[in-house]
């Protein structure tokens, strides 16, 4: 670790040397910039070129410790611009891009130690290209082969993952470090379940969105540029253990639910905090809506709707999933409006737009006492939120969705009177006639409220 804290040291000599000389840039040093960042992303087509090419007659440790020692030899190269060129950019970079493999290591390790766990693995891609089989399958020739790997490259990966750190929030390093080490160590665990990946991938998103949220948000170091990704870098792991899933091994609704979710956390959480623009967070925090109610969508299907025939009190499962689908997207959707950038205004109306019609579409599929009760529930939370947030397009919708679950009401009570059609009179005659003495009492007093009921309503959005 000396070794390390050198290069830390340097790093911050030469990071205050070159912020002084910034003043005098010219055409020189942004050629410079260019040139580096050509040198960058030619080392990270080599990196892919190394990870997918083809591997035949290697074993699987010679390939991993070819990986490894190409990742150590990109740690050197910036530690020689820091320590010796007093060069902190292009030490950045090597760190940068060493820390940024940190995932394919672990993909690597996890495979290694899947082999081990799981006999016959390589049944797993019997229907496979040859090319597929050789990118995939990694046999680790005995169990401590596979421990004595995974130290080693704790030892090697470990330090230059706090360099890459140091290089892009140097005061946050450690616990960039850290959180990064932790969601990367989810790649190592030893199943290919769809469903168990599911969970893994849920727990690791909310892992690193609350450790992002709790230890980050507020620290002056993550606000620049290399900051936000630093920021950013600890869920990329976590897209890996799902993309390794569905790409290679049988995959389970929940797999795409979960997917969808971290596409949702991602676009929600991260991107607004990557951009400048508020403008643009705020549209991709609108268009997150979207895969964040197919996660939901998905989610119903792979668990309550799974089973076929399922009943119950005597009546098909299938009549709740109007109100479990459109019920719970409203209830977020009106959860995150404060959560957003944005006012939140147009979250709460969608929310209150989706719900009142939801009433009446499950009074349509699956006539009966009980989705008219709902219809008119929902129709009245619309109403309460059309009266509190004053708009009009809102209070419509609720109104109508609300008189046709009453009049729903009204039919079945006449349908269950007309076994007695003498009693259906009676109290059609009675309500008729205690109706019209009240009108005829209290007409200036009616016809004044609606009126200024109306107006009310005039002056609301």
């Amino acid at each position: 670790m000396n070794t390390v804290s050198e290069v830390d040291a340097a790093l911050l000599e030469a990071e205050n040397a070159d912020s002084s000389a910034e003043v005098g840039e010219d055409k020189w040093t942004s050629f410079a910039s260019i040139v580096r960042f050509v040198g960058a992303a030619i080392l990270i087509s080599s990196a892919l070129s190394f990870l997918l090419q083809r591997w035949v007659g290697l074993d699987s440790m010679i390939r991993y410790y070819s990986f490894l020692g190409f990742t150590f030899v990109l740690s050197m190269a910036g530690i020689f611009c820091g320590l010796y060129l007093k060069e902190t950019k292009g030490a950045r970079t090597f760190f940068a891009i060493a820390t940024a493999f940190l995932p394919a290591h672990f993909v690597q390790l996890g495979a290694l130690l899947f082999s081990r766990f799981i006999e016959n693995h390589q049944e797993l891609f019997a229907g496979y290209s040859s090319y597929v089989r050789n990118l995939a399958i990694y046999t680790a020739p005995s169990g401590l082969s596979v421990w004595v790997t995974m130290v080693l490259a704790g030892v090697v990966l470990i330090p230059i993952a706090y360099l890459g750190f140091s290089s892009l929030a140097r005061l946050e390093a450690k616990r960039l470090t850290g959180v990064y080490i932790a969601t990367n160590a989810l790649l190592l665990i030893p199943t290919r379940d769809g469903v168990s990946i599911a969970i893994i991938a849920v727990l690791g998103t909310a892992f690193a969105a609350f450790a992002d949220s709790f230890l980050f948000s507020s620290a002056s170091a993550l606000k620049t540029r290399e900051g936000r990704v630093a920021r950013f870098l600890p869920l990329v792991p976590v897209f890996l253990l799902i993309g390794r899933s569905v790409a290679l091994y049988p995959n389970h609704v929940l797999l795409f639910s979960s997917a969808l979710a971290m596409i949702f956390v991602a676009m929600f959480y991260y991107v607004p905090k990557l951009t400048n623009s508020q403008e643009f967070g705020s549209f991709i925090q609108g268009v997150s809506m979207f895969p964040a109610a197919f996660s939901w969508m998905l989610l119903l299907d792979g668990t309550i709707f799974s089973v076929a025939d399922a009943e119950i009190f005597g009546a098909p499962i299938d009549i709740l999933y109007i109100p479990m689908s459109i019920v719970p997207i409203a209830a977020f959707l009106l959860f995150v409006s404060y959560l957003t950038i944005s006012s939140g205004e147009t979250y709460r109306k969608v929310a209150a737009m989706i719900c009142a019609p939801a009433g009446v579409i499950q009074l349509a599929f699956y006539p009966g006492i009980a989705s008219a009760t709902f219809c008119i529930l929902v129709s009245a939370i619309t109403l309460i939120f059309a009266f509190t947030f004053e708009n009009r397009a809102t209070f419509f919708a609720g109104a109508i969705s609300l008189a046709i679950g009453l009049f729903y009401h009204v039919v079945y009570a006449v349908d269950a009177l007309s076994i007695s059609p003498w009693l259906t009179l009676a109290v059609a005659g009675t309500s008729l006639v205690i109706f019209a003495s009240y009108f005829e009492k209290n007409q200036g007093a009616v016809f004044g409220k609606l009126k200024l009921f109306r107006n009310k309503i005039r002056a609301w959005e």
